[in-house]
């Protein structure tokens, strides 16, 4: 039997990146984000979720994105909720583009250079003749701490 998994694609900057949908509880198209200075700079600050205070990574601003800013009065770029375990994880994204199926049977071997540089990254695949960075959420909640 073969190994088929769905992502949920998303933008982020230029690259398209995927996540687990099995990890996915709900996006939010409209965010609320509540700054707080005490994080480091990849995390954009929380959302309030059914009761819950859940931390928002901004991977956009992990590396040579760190540029990238946030209006603060209005956000209009969606956060992804994401579920790992017991913890609960919000991924801000420039864009939501669409669920894939896709089989293991289509990964790509990811280059030694850039997985030295994304360690977040837990595969690549190819989808639609794009390439889709597929993101480990374990990895993202570790930028948190």
């Amino acid at each position: 039997m073969t190994d088929q998994r769905k992502w949920l694609i998303c933008g982020i900057g230029e690259e398209l990146f995927g996540i687990d949908l099995a990890c996915v509880i709900e996006i939010i198209y409209k965010p609320t984000i509540i700054r707080l200075s005490s994080f480091n700079q990849s995390v954009a600050g929380i959302v309030e979720w059914q009761g819950f205070e859940v931390p928002v990574v901004d991977y956009s601003a992990v590396g040579n994105n760190s540029e990238m800013k946030i209006n603060w009065g209005e956000i209009k770029r969606p956060v992804i909720l994401l579920e790992l375990g017991k913890c609960r994880l919000g991924l801000l994204v420039d864009s939501i583009s669409e669920i894939a199926a896709d089989t293991m049977k289509q990964s790509l071997k990811i280059d030694p250079l850039i997985e030295s540089k994304i360690k977040e990254l837990k595969g690549v695949i190819e989808h639609d003749d794009n390439i889709i960075f597929i993101l480990d959420p374990n990895k993202l909640a570790e930028m948190v701490l």
